[in-house]
């Protein structure tokens, strides 16, 4: 199914919407007055790379103003929703743990991640990620890829 259209405020409509990250780059990482979009998407493309590598996480939730109707987007806020055999304690290889560290996601890509495990806490991110901060009691929809 295609990301739908975004609404009157320029945001996706309500749920989570799974997508490639293909259709992602396609439809937000475009140049629109800056190249701020298509630098977001190469960062993105990369984290995703880096991911699948890993094989820590069982897919990624993509918000903030990248996924909107924003010309010059600020940021990519993404919830990583670890493989079921992956924790946030405990030791992990190097290449593994960084895919999982925001410290490390924000210092090499600039994204704000919010790793959970499977089960522990989704909804619960998801339902604060829909709240928009300008539009009061309106809620919005982010994308989903499966790693």
């Amino acid at each position: 199914m295609p990301i739908p259209q975004l609404s009157e405020h320029g945001f996706l409509p309500d749920g989570v919407h799974e997508c490639t990250l293909e259709e992602i780059l396609t439809r937000f990482a475009r140049f629109q007055d800056s190249d701020r979009r298509p630098a977001l998407g190469r960062e993105l493309e990369a984290y995703v790379g880096e991911l699948r590598s890993a094989e820590v996480g069982k897919y990624l939730v993509v918000d903030g103003s990248f996924v909107s109707g924003e010309p010059a987007p600020s940021d990519i806020d993404l919830v990583l929703v670890l493989q079921g055999d992956i924790s946030l304690a405990g030791s992990l290889p190097p290449f593994q743990y960084n895919a999982r560290s925001r410290k490390y996601v924000r210092r090499n890509y600039r994204f704000d991640l919010f790793p959970v495990p499977e089960g522990e806490g989704v909804d619960e991110m998801i339902s604060f990620f829909r709240q928009v901060k300008h539009y009061p009691g309106e809620v919005k929809g982010m994308l989903k890829v499966v790693l």
